[in-house]
């Protein structure tokens, strides 16, 4: 006899906030408030991104056909209900802004867009700054 492998199966998403008198127990309410708040806020980010970034991370989950699937989600308005989900893969969409492959997205288009131009400064202002200074010395 062989073990079972795995964790416990994907409830699903909440799609709906949970209501207290639905759940026998305040631990079990609060079980679902915090998926359902993991949930919206990885709704969120995902509407937020480029389709190109979302397919990325759908590879990055190991999608058989990542492609499809998000021609699932898209046709019905990239809101995560059409792909199945872990809590994990939920969090790591919320998190995706701060991640390093979105960091690197972001450098190299502020590296392909022009210069930020110099703001103007009025000329005592300018006088103190070249002399370390921000304000006259000795001001009360």
């Amino acid at each position: 006899m062989t073990a079972k492998r795995g964790g416990r199966k994907s409830r699903g998403h909440a799609a709906k906030e949970p209501q207290p008198e639905d759940y026998k127990s305040e631990v079990a309410y609060k079980d679902a408030m915090r998926d359902y708040r993991r949930f919206r806020a990885a709704q969120r980010v995902w509407k937020q991104i480029e389709p190109e970034e979302r397919l990325w991370l759908l590879q990055e989950f190991r999608y058989k056909d990542p492609i499809a699937a998000l021609e699932r989600d898209t046709a019905r308005g990239s809101d995560l209900q059409e792909l199945k989900l872990t809590k994990k893969k939920l969090k790591d969409i919320g998190k995706y802004p701060r991640s390093k492959h979105r960091r690197d997205i972001y450098r190299a288009r502020l590296a392909g867009s022009p210069p930020r131009k110099d703001i103007r400064v009025r000329k005592h202002e300018k006088r103190l700054q070249e002399a370390g200074l921000r304000r006259p010395y000795g001001g009360a």
